[in-house]
């Protein structure tokens, strides 16, 4: 993984964090809960794309 992919990794994560935070604080019903879906949906892509590009750049060399 590079430092470009690891940073967003991180900084994926610390949204996270942040978001379902937020929605501790939140009053009912409101609620971030469709955010944190989609975040960690995108987390989860973001670490299939990142692992199957790092097979293709194996591949490669």
């Amino acid at each position: 993984m590079t430092d470009g992919h690891q940073f967003t990794r991180v900084r994926l994560e610390e949204v996270l964090g942040e978001v379902k935070t937020l929605d501790k604080e939140l009053p009912e019903p409101i609620t971030m809960r469709p955010s944190i879906k989609n975040i960690e949906s995108t987390i989860e892509l973001f670490e299939r794309v990142d692992s199957t590009g790092a097979t293709a750049r194996e591949r490669t060399r």
